[in-house]
Order: structure tokens, then sequence, then C-alpha cells
């Protein structure tokens, strides 16, 4: 059933018509809700160093975050995506667009996630899903705009994320992020995988996830 907001402009028209004529009738017309579950049922999912916020030194940030989406209707599309830093102003935020030819997403925190792990693309007006179908990956957004001063490695940062299906449905989320600071200066023609933190540790982030190796006892 479908409910008034995700009713073409025409048969809303038809709807209200048919309620006009009702109630000119003088049939009673008690208000009805109906109340429809939701198509998308969005979660973060993931540790600590998956679900990240990159200050690199060259400026800018990235925020990564692992997520689980379960299609709760068939033909359901997740069509837009806003993200959103809910401490501080960013309206310069976006999702990393997919690589031309590269099977790679890297950002400016020069990290590469194998495309297969990204859910960028996954979000398209094209990609519909089947009922019960789900999809995991990491979500990838950076900006260019410099992060707070209280901005340092080990401070957890709350991002909203709410994601639009074909009816302009809003599937709100929140999300925790872990900072990570880089301090170490950049190197020309140097290229890294990883991301020094400022501790002088590597954080194994990056298209793995160890925090599945450590349920495996590995």
């Amino acid at each position: 059933m479908k409910t008034k907001g995700s009713l073409t402009k025409s048969e809303q028209r038809t709807q209200d018509l048919n309620l006009q004529r009702l109630a000119a009738a003088g049939v009673p017309l008690a208000e009805q809700k109906h109340v429809e579950a939701p198509w998308l049922r969005i979660e973060q999912v993931g540790g600590p160093y998956d679900n990240v916020c990159l200050a690199p030194p060259i400026g800018g940030y990235v925020a990564a975050t692992w997520l689980r989406i379960l299609a709760m209707k068939a033909g359901v599309r997740i069509c837009h995506c806003e993200i959103t830093p809910k401490r501080w102003s960013d309206d310069r935020i976006y999702l990393l667009d997919p690589p031309d030819r590269l099977p790679i997403y890297r950002d400016i925190a020069n990290l590469d996630y194998p495309t297969c792990d990204v859910l960028n693309h996954r979000i398209s007006a094209e990609c519909a899903l089947a009922w019960g179908e789900i999809i995991e990956g990491v979500l990838i957004a950076q900006s260019l705009v410099r992060p707070p001063d209280w901005f340092s490695t080990g401070f957890m940062v709350e991002f909203k994320l709410c994601f639009f299906d074909q009816f302009d449905n809003g599937y709100p989320i929140t999300v925790a992020l872990r900072v990570i600071r880089d301090s170490t200066p950049v190197v020309r023609g140097q290229q890294q995988s990883t991301f020094r933190t400022v501790e002088g540790q590597r954080s194994p982030i990056g298209g793995s996830r160890p925090w599945d190796d450590r349920k495996q006892g590995t």
C-alpha cells in the first residue's frame, strides 16, 4: 500500500478529489494514518579502526564508516546520501566519486579502498535492491575544509548521515568515528598505503577489516 508521500502527483490529485466527493456526499471520513515500515534498515558496523576520521598533513579530512544496509522492500533504490558533521559546520564535505579506471578508491589521506568494499557507487537511482538483500561496505566522504583545532587523535566525533530512496523518504543515522590526526610531513614521491598516526603506529585500515580478523582469532 502506498502512503500519500509515495504517491505520484497525479495519484495524489485523484485521491484528494475522491475524498472531496465523499465529504460532499456526507460520508464521514475518519483521519487514517498508515504507518509503513521503512524500506531500508541501516546500521554502523566495524571497530574503532574501521570507522575513522582521518586528518592528513596536507589539510582537510576523510570520514570513513562501515555500514550494513538491509532492503526491506523489493525495488528500493538508494538515490542520494547527505553527510554532516555534528560538532562543526562544513557544507563542502562530499562523498568520494567512483574511480574512472582503477578498481580502487583513493582519498586525500592517500588510502586505497578496493571498489568491492565501498558503498559510494551503490548510491545510484539505477541500482535496485531485492527484498532482503544486504549490502555492506565502507562509505567514504572527504572535505578540503580544515578540521577544528581540537581535532586530535583518539577523539570521537559524530556525523549525521541521511540516505534517500526514489520517493525521497529519508533514512537518518548517526555514526561515531575515531579521529586519527597525522603530523608526519608529506614526502614527495613516497607512496603510502597506510595512515601513520601521531603515536607512530600504523592503523590497519584502507580496504581491510581487522575486526573480522580478530573475531577469527588471527
